[in-house]
């Protein structure tokens, strides 16, 4: 169980496959989208049988118990069973009209039970997925550094791994009724950031199948340098050039020392350059 979500969504290589691991939906790359708004639809999950529902809660124990063993004294893995939004499409299946469609009636628990069993996985009829959607964003700095902090926190994956700052949309977010808010959200959560030092903008929506997540990355850039960022909520704060310097640099990091989903996100800034300069300058 100490490997699970890297044995469930192996990396290998120096460069992510992406068209291995994603299926992607919508990049910024035409008319140019400053911010998403939600619209709550009904959803299109469907709930699972009986005995699929004592597989979820047999393997969620075990991940309880993996947590309780790794942090003896941490007792926020049981506070992860919250209320999550799904991934719905686009309102009339039109990227260009900037509106998602979302549904209630999801949780991290079935998410993380299913995704951290292969048989669990295995067996999920493709049409049952959650599709939790999730936001990310790539953070650069003010002196134009790519940032992302080191896990010291417990989740379904791997702790001690470098992450984009990011989190599973909930309920609350629904009130902002803006991926933008939602998203700046998140950085103030992990940074400790004022909303005024941050411009956001999205940058791709993509479906991981292997780990049920539909995930929205916007580029945020804040108005400080890299040396003055903390985090309460990191251990280590990991900085590289956001440049082809600094970005070849992140790519030959050995695989393991970063959160999985983490580094599919870098690797599609990587891969998407133009797309990437034109939005910075939006933010500039």
């Amino acid at each position: 169980m100490d490997n699970i979500g890297l044995t469930n969504f192996k990396l290998e290589g120096s460069k992510v496959d992406l068209g291995r691991v994603i299926e992607k939906y919508w990049i910024n790359n035409q008319d140019i989208a400053k911010d998403f708004s939600l619209n709550e639809v009904r959803s299109t999950f469907s709930d699972f049988g009986d005995d699929y529902k004592e597989e979820i809660e047999r393997s969620w124990r075990k991940l309880q118990m993996r947590a309780k063993k790794l942090f003896p004294s941490d007792t926020t893995f049981s506070l992860y069973d919250q209320k999550d939004i799904r991934w719905e499409g686009f309102e009339n299946n039109d990227p260009k009209s900037f509106k998602i469609n979302i549904s209630k009636g999801i949780n991290y628990k079935v998410v993380a039970s299913i995704r951290s069993s292969e048989e669990l996985y295995n067996r999920l009829d493709k049409e049952k997925s959650p599709k939790a959607f999730v936001l990310a964003n790539v953070l650069v700095t003010s002196d134009n550094r790519l940032v992302m902090g080191k896990r010291k926190f417990y989740g379904d994956w791997p702790f001690g791994t470098y992450e984009c700052p990011g989190a599973f949309l909930h309920d609350e977010d629904l009130e902002v009724n803006s991926i933008i808010k939602s998203a700046k959200k998140k950085i103030i959560d992990d940074y400790q950031i004022s909303d005024f030092k941050i411009k956001t903008i999205p940058f791709a929506i993509y479906y991981l199948p292997r780990i049920l997540e539909v995930v929205l990355v916007c580029i945020s850039k804040i108005s400080l340098p890299a040396k003055e960022l903390r985090s309460v909520f990191y251990e280590d704060i990991l900085s590289v050039k956001n440049n082809q310097e600094g970005l070849d640099k992140l790519m030959h990091m050995p695989l393991d020392i970063f959160h999985p989903p983490s580094r599919v996100i870098i690797q599609l800034y990587c891969d998407n350059t133009a797309e990437v300069q034109r939005l910075l300058k939006e933010l500039n």
